[in-house]
């Protein structure tokens, strides 16, 4: 950070700081964005607020920014500090008067609750949003366009209404035989509705160009020369294995020898063993290739090559042709409808800035305010369209007197799927070099304990990095890694290495390996072990202390079973969800046989739960082993109804469950609620028969 005596709006300033995880980072950002609220302003804070953009990925980061910044005001405003040191921290980068910098504070606060719409911390979607509603009319929309998420169902629409023209227009019907060619032969496909597979792709285009910014471009790679590079492929195949030497590996010639059974034309090159991924024709060790069959092993890897790029060039083609013609009717229903899609808006804000629509003074006039600071918060996930839609603003801040503050962790850029690009991070480092840059790398972790953040050095380390690369460059044909490339993954990982805060000694670390095939082999490996060990945590920490990580959805489903089955309390998406409760659910089934006395499958449900047995004491199990009876009853005569025979099996459960059951579980607040539908209960006119 600058000195006291800096005047921060007079010189242009760039700041890189790179921030592992735990390191500070949103401390850092609000401190610069106090620094420049506070240090040194003649203006103002109404109009300093509204010169400072902080620019975050979700709204929870804004939350949390904001928070920030008000907590470090009022510090300052009233002297209120948890130590001296923190005190120091604080205020070092403003000016030495406290007393001034305590009443700029109070004002900045006033400002801020006068005007909290010139407190603009906020999401880059809310800020390329407040652009686009700027400039609305540019993009032939109202000033009060509604943004909705999901851009499918118009897409669909879309795709339907084209359909509907192949029928009377013959370029139309074109486009649909040649996907149809292509969906037969070169996908090999096969299905009564390949519609269903179009829209899943011409959607997932959609997306990328949103992402991106850009259209696509047709490789014209027809399907005839794809056909005529796999014919050549076979026949090299068939004389490689006409060739094959004795040496030959034997998986290898058997793998080879199935291949050609199955396949006389059409294939897919995952259909191919990994023993084409060899450099080297592959025999037994020691064994020497002859030289006829060497070449032709290299011709044919060479040709399965040329196959793998046309093949890809070509399979986006015919989706590529029909989601151009599927965007006209896309943009007129869009535009009728007044409708702009979240995804759309970066790709929608590039057409204003790069086509001449909008210059950044307009800009700036239309949005009443014009930015002198730009601070970016997880800057490794930002996307090429994102930054040459902020690029301009940025430029034009700093050519007069503004800055831009950046941070980010390259190590955790995970949002490469949305065009998120870790060499911006350093890329946007070196095209403003000339304007004092400020390099700074957060190295403390204040969130985890000592052991933990040895334990993650050692994972990042060059040493442990390099023998990764060395194991996993296959030399039998997998991945490799050059030495630029080994040189470009050590450099994104050299700024990870942490120290720990001396306050945090404790902590522990423990890696199990488990090697197993399947995924039942997984669960049966991974149950016994997990639960013991969230009981025994149990024992020295609260619940609450202790976070299960997953790597997919359905995995916390199964472990939140698990977890329950053991008595062991959970939170997760799948406990959360109201809808997903086991008492809801049976609530749920227990209304629906209530509005239709018939639905046995809602009733059985209910009475098989746990909320009925724990409010008559009877054992789950006799429910259970009395749907099974009157199931088999049920189908030997008609009428057998299933809350019939429940009545005659269980005739006091039936007569006192009523208000037993509500009141017998705790349900006291649902008692009064439903207690009128409930009452249809002992209403014999309702029920059939």
């Amino acid at each position: 950070m600058p000195s006291s005596s800096t005047d921060l709006r007079r010189f242009p300033q760039v700041y890189v700081v790179e921030a592992s995880a735990g390191s500070g980072k949103t401390y850092a950002l609000a401190k610069r964005y106090v620094s420049l609220l506070l240090g040194s302003r003649p203006q103002p804070a109404e109009t300093l607020l509204r010169n400072i953009l902080a620019i975050t990925f979700s709204n929870k980061a804004t939350r949390e920014m904001k928070e920030r910044i008000l907590d470090f005001l009022k510090r300052i405003a009233l002297d209120s500090f948890s130590s001296p040191e923190q005190k120091k921290e604080i205020f070092s980068g403003l000016p030495a008067d406290e007393a001034s910098v305590r009443a700029e504070a109070s004002s900045a606060l006033e400002a801020i609750i006068g005007r909290y719409n010139y407190f603009q911390v906020q999401t880059i979607d809310s800020f390329i949003n407040a652009i686009l509603s700027g400039c609305a009319f540019r993009l032939g929309l109202s000033a009060s366009f509604k943004i909705k998420t999901d851009d499918r169902p118009y897409l669909a629409y879309s795709l339907d209404a084209l359909i509907d023209r192949a029928a009377g227009d013959k370029e139309t019907a074109s486009l649909f035989k040649t996907f149809l060619r292509q969906y037969l032969f070169l996908e090999n496909k096969t299905g009564w509705f390949p519609k269903k597979d179009m829209l899943e792709l011409i959607t997932g285009l959609h997306g990328q160009m949103n992402y991106f910014g850009g259209d696509f471009l047709e490789a014209q790679a027809g399907l005839k020369q794809v056909q005529t590079l796999r014919r050549a492929v076979l026949t090299k195949v068939r004389q490689v294995e006409e060739l094959a030497v004795p040496q030959t590996h034997a998986a290898f010639q058997k793998s080879l020898r199935s291949f050609l059974e199955r396949h006389d034309e059409h294939f897919d090159l995952g259909d191919l063993s990994d023993y084409f991924r060899r450099e080297e024709f592959p025999v037994t060790k020691d064994a020497s290739v002859p030289a006829r069959l060497a070449k032709l092993w290299q011709r044919l890897r060479a040709g399965l090559q040329a196959l793998a790029e046309q093949e890809s060039a070509s399979l986006f083609d015919p989706y590529i042709a029909i989601l151009r013609e599927v965007l006209k009717d896309f943009a007129q229903l869009s535009s009728r409808e007044d409708v702009l899609f979240l995804a759309e808006l970066n790709r929608q804000a590039r057409l204003l800035f790069e086509e001449g629509a909008v210059t950044v003074p307009e800009l700036y006039y239309r949005l009443a305010a014009r930015l002198r600071h730009f601070l970016i918060d997880e800057f490794q996930d930002t996307s090429r369209l994102q930054w040459r839609n902020l690029f301009l603003m940025v430029e034009e801040a700093l050519a007069t007197g503004g800055s831009l503050f950046y941070v980010g962790d390259k190590k955790q850029a995970i949002y490469r799927f949305r065009g998120g690009e870790v060499a911006l991070f350093d890329a946007v480092k070196t095209k403003f070099r000339s304007f004092n840059l400020i390099e700074e790398t957060l190295q403390r972790n204040y969130r985890s304990e000592k052991a933990i953040v040895d334990f993650t050095n050692r994972v990042f380390s060059p040493e442990n990095l390099n023998r990764f690369l060395d194991e996993h460059g296959d030399p039998k044909g997998g991945i490799r890694f050059d030495e630029g490339e080994t040189q470009e993954i050590l450099g994104v990982f050299r700024s990870g290495l942490q120290t720990h805060d001396p306050r945090r000694r404790a902590g522990r670390v423990v890696v199990r390996r488990l090697e197993v095939k399947t995924r039942e082999e997984r669960d049966a490996a991974v149950r016994p072990t997990l639960v013991p060990l969230v009981g025994e945590l149990a024992s020295r920490f609260s619940y609450g202390g202790v976070a299960i990580l997953t790597r997919k959805n359905d995995e916390v489903a199964l472990l939140t079973e698990w977890l329950l089955a053991a008595g062991i309390p959970v939170e997760s998406e799948k406990t959360l969800n109201i809808k997903n409760n086991a008492a809801i659910k049976e609530l749920v089934s227990f209304l629906r046989f209530l509005n239709s006395p018939i639905d046995d499958l809602s009733f059985a449900s209910f009475i098989i739960g746990d909320i009925l047995s724990k409010a008559t004491g009877v054992p789950k199990d006799d429910f259970h082993d009395f749907v099974f009876r009157a199931r088999l009853k049920s189908e030997k005569r008609r009428g057998a109804y299933l809350y019939r025979e429940f009545r005659r099996s269980f005739p006091q459960i039936w007569d006192d469950y009523f208000e037993g059951f509500f009141r017998g579980v705790g349900f006291v607040p649902l008692y009064e609620l439903v207690t009128s539908v409930l009452g249809k209960l002992r209403c014999p006119q309702n029920f059939p028969g």
